[in-house]
């Protein structure tokens, strides 16, 4: 590099102090944040991201190709299959007016959840392909795929600002952003995200979430944000509050995201993000009617106190914490509850807790960032996006499962981020020139984690193949032990499904769909006085319009006619008056009788 002279303030004969000498390849240029543009292999990275992206989307259909030509389970049924109000766009409205689950004849659609996007999806698939579950599972794959993009390009941008201590960014260190994120794609424990159709709200949510990030990373620096920007970045965080629940936890990440990384427009985006707050539980409250808080009442921590859900608490975490580095044990329909602080069931898991919180702590408080130096930065964004994404979890507000692995899908791009930041500081710079070393132990774990993600969707080819391989990892879940019996009933196998039915009994036993099932099974055995019984007992507690139908069905087999009527004026009618079935039953009921027909 040429070395040039210059007059000098003090005098004319002065040599002027040498050009420093640059440590990057020739031909860098610098970006303002700090990233490279060079001739040499970091260019060559950062012109290649099209390819990188490519990589990442085939990486996640070779994972999940398996899992297109699997069936609907679990919610699947009820929520797609059998609601026909999600077979067409044209009933858009309906979807903001109520829940996800078909009622059966009664005003608005049912159900504890307020998704009204996740029910314009499944309109917009079946409106364009039909049932086929292909298309569906499709659909969400391709979101899956636009997330881990998203979560390629946003990594590389917040850790390139994480400044290694004493020395540039190796070369090889702008590669972890994609090897992170290609963990993502293929990690296991997405599987029930990606894999579950019902659990489209989850991918969406995140996508929408990511989007809005993207805007506002893609435009930092900016002197001013045009009306445009703030509006699309509002209605984005709105999308992902529509899409589920979990959006509420985007909008705080997003709001940390400018408090950490982009503090100076903070006061731009806060008044438009905290009005779209506002319309949705406007949106909630008034339209649809649906609760701010509307736990599974069948779930064991439901019916806990807050200390005994506390006592949960290390448990819980620890079994997230695992699932991310070690993803064995994987399952649904977890309902399980720490009844006592024994050393395997509470003191471990606490130990480990608090032991990587300290970790975490340590890392925090040792750094001493120079001036320049965005890492803590960084590192408080990311830790604050997993403290609020698990936070959550924990059940201080009780939800529907103790664990459950689609849960994970937000959190784990918080820890992939604090695991970038860890890495990216303290990973010793002889090892970053070491690419064959560190390419082979990426290699391995990518590999390994993409082979139990495959084995993962084959588990989840049907309902009956799903809850038995899962029930042996979770027998106190009435959920899997109900569901279990519900599919061995349907394929004949009645003697197989007793014992199953039974032991959800036994966990549930005020359940209305166990109830429900205890009748359709004294039933088939020609019980039919205990079938009443229970039919009657699920009835009592809210059971759906399928429980009415069959508890019908047994007094129209037995002649009991005026039964039947009243019962359809007194009970099923005013429950489900828009039944169309309900309302031929007694038509037909009145024209024999007599009376009035409704």
């Amino acid at each position: 590099m040429s070395r040039t002279r210059r007059r000098s303030r003090k005098g004319e004969g002065s040599v002027a102090r040498p050009e420093p000498i640059r440590s990057e390849a020739p031909g860098d240029k610098t970006r303002s944040d700090g990233r490279l543009y060079a001739h040499g292999v970091g260019d060559r990275f950062l012109a290649s991201r099209v390819i990188l992206c490519i990589i990442l989307a085939v990486a996640a259909v070779a994972v999940y190709a398996a899992s297109l030509s699997n069936g609907f389970v679990l919610d699947d049924v009820s929520q797609v299959v059998a609601n026909h109000l999600a077979h067409s766009l044209a009933n858009i409205r309906y979807f903001f007016e109520g829940g996800t689950f078909p009622t059966g004849g009664r005003e608005r659609l049912g159900g504890i959840y307020y998704r009204p996007l996740m029910s314009t999806s499944f309109a917009l698939v079946y409106g364009l392909f039909g049932s086929a579950p292909f298309y569906f599972h499709l659909y969400q794959l391709a979101i899956h795929v636009v997330n881990g993009v998203l979560v390629f390009l946003l990594l590389d941008a917040w850790l390139a600002r994480v400044v290694p201590r004493g020395s540039p960014a190796p070369t090889l260190a702008r590669f972890l952003p994609f090897a992170l994120a290609l963990v993502f794609v293929v990690h296991p424990v997405n599987v029930e995200a990606v894999a579950y159709v019902s659990a489209v709200h989850e991918v969406q949510c995140v996508m929408f979430g990511l989007a809005a990030l993207m805007v506002l990373e893609s435009s930092r620096g900016a002197r001013h944000d045009p009306w445009w920007r703030r509006l699309v970045v509002a209605l984005l965080l709105l999308l992902a509050l529509l899409s589920k629940e979990t959006g509420a936890v985007v909008v705080v990440i997003t709001l940390l995201y400018l408090t950490c990384l982009d503090r100076t427009r903070l006061r731009a985006f806060a008044p438009p993000i905290v009005a779209i707050v506002g319309v949705y539980a406007f949106l909630r409250l008034w339209v649809a009617g649906i609760p701010i808080v509307t736990p599974h009442n069948a779930s064991s921590l439901i019916q806990a106190s807050l200390g005994e859900r506390l006592l949960s608490a290390p448990k819980i975490l620890f079994s997230y914490l695992s699932g991310f580095i070690f993803p064995k044990d994987l399952t649904v329909s977890q309902h399980w509850l720490v009844n006592s602080p024994t050393l395997q069931e509470f003191w471990l898991p606490l130990a480990v807790v608090l032991a990587v919180a300290g970790l975490l702590g340590y890392i925090l408080f040792r750094r001493r960032p120079g001036r320049g130096d965005e890492s803590t930065a960084v590192f408080v964004f990311f830790l604050g996006w997993v403290a609020v994404s698990l936070g959550l979890l924990v059940h201080i507000v009780p939800l529907d499962f103790t664990v459950a692995d689609r849960w994970m899908y937000l959190p784990m791009i918080g820890m992939l981020g604090l695991l970038g930041c860890v890495l990216k500081m303290y990973l010793p710079e002889a090892l970053w020139k070491r690419p064959a070393v560190l390419g082979t132990v990426a290699i391995l774990i990518v590999a390994g984690l993409g082979a139990r993600a495959v084995v993962r969707t084959f588990d989840w080819k049907d309902a009956l193949t799903l809850y038995s391989r899962d029930i042996p990892r979770a027998e106190d879940s009435f959920d899997l032990q109900v569901n279990l019996a519900s599919e061995l009933i349907k394929a004949g196998r009645l003697a197989e499904a007793k014992p199953h039915l039974l032991r959800g009994y036994e966990l549930a036993p005020d359940s209305p769909y166990v109830l429900h099932d205890m009748g359709v099974m004294h039933y088939m055995e020609k019980d039919v006085a205990t079938a009443e019984r229970f039919f009657l007992r699920a009835i009592a507690k809210d059971g759906n319009y399928i429980v009415h139908a069959d508890y019908l069905t047994i007094l129209l087999e037995q002649k009991r006619l005026q039964e039947a009527k009243d019962f359809l004026e007194r009970q099923a009618l005013p429950r489900f008056p828009y039944n169309v079935e309900f309302r031929n039953l007694h038509a037909r009921l009145t024209a024999t009788l007599g009376g009035t027909p409704r």
